[in-house]
């Protein structure tokens, strides 16, 4: 491993902890409805951001974007999807679904294989979709058992994987994209904020600590995505998406260690099927890239 690889790993490393750790950080916010959290989330994270974007000197990009109407669309879906992400795993977060919201981005790989093979049309091998089969059979037997389906773990497992997909699809880079998603969703959290949350959108209501919490949330918000993007231009991509399971795995940790939340028995058999599809894609993948490199 040569000095920009090592280099890559820390900061992936940076970017997948701080994402696990998000829960505690989510937690010291449970006093705040979670709309009103996202719409600071979504308020600070815009010019923080604004501000990576003029120091990195990225507004070519910018203006690119801007002149394209479709990709202003994409963006748009995109900011909603992820709207919808952050909002339900901030009040996931706040009424102890820790681990079942651990569970969604365990299946966010799995899912963005299907996602490809519907709307790439890209071609699955037997063991991918026995993988896919596998865990699909823990969420069903999960449902099955509860009587309720696991709609947190679904919600954000699907929207982050459509997000990612749909990203693909935009010419701006991915500190760009946020900048224009969070700005097309400012208005909708200003709304909110000015005549729908109680008075004072939460700021300045409870505690100066809430209030820099609040204007936190941009940075923490932004800093790991920072990360992931240098890590990713130093690391390939298979090693990142490796590095990635840091992040539910903390989270499945902190769920059940720390937050104490129950694991009931079919909840235990949904995610040892969930984990068992991912070893299995995991080595097929693994096999198939040595064959690759030896042809």
């Amino acid at each position: 491993m040569n000095r920009q690889q090592a280099a890559g790993v820390v900061l992936a490393l940076g970017a997948f902890s701080i994402w696990g750790l998000f829960p505690v950080y989510w937690k010291l916010l449970g006093h705040i409805d979670a709309l009103t959290v996202l719409s600071h989330r979504v308020l600070w994270s815009a010019p923080f951001v604004g501000l990576v974007i003029l120091v990195g000197r990225r507004w070519h990009t910018l203006l690119a974007t801007l002149r394209e109407p479709r990709h202003l669309a994409v963006l748009a879906i995109t900011a909603t999807l992820i709207s919808i992400n952050w909002g339900v795993y901030i009040w996931a977060v706040s009424v102890d679904k820790v681990v079942e919201a651990s569970m969604g981005y365990f299946l966010t790989p799995l899912l963005n294989v299907v996602i490809g093979f519907f709307m790439f049309h890209e071609r699955l091998s037997r063991v991918q979709w026995l993988a896919v089969a596998i865990a699909g059979a823990g969420v069903v037997y999960l449902f099955a058992a509860r009587g309720v389906a696991p709609w947190v773990a679904l919600t954000l497992g699907l929207s982050f994987a459509a997000y990612g997909a749909l990203r693909k699809q935009a010419v701006s880079d991915s500190i760009t994209g946020l900048f224009l998603e969070t700005l097309l969703v400012a208005p909708v959290a200003w709304i909110y904020l000015g005549f729908v949350a109680a008075p004072g959108g939460g700021f300045g209501d409870v505690s100066l600590s809430t209030d820099l919490l609040l204007v936190g949330a941009g940075i923490v918000t932004a800093t790991p995505l920072i990360l992931f993007v240098a890590a990713a231009k130093r690391l390939h991509y298979a090693a990142v998406g490796l590095l990635f399971y840091l992040t539910p795995t903390t989270q499945f940790v902190l769920g059940t260690v720390v937050y104490r939340e129950p694991l009931h028995a079919a909840e235990l058999v949904a995610f040892t099927c969930i984990w068992s599809a991912l070893v299995l894609f995991g080595v097929h993948g693994y096999i198939v890239a040595r064959r690759v490199g030896t042809e």
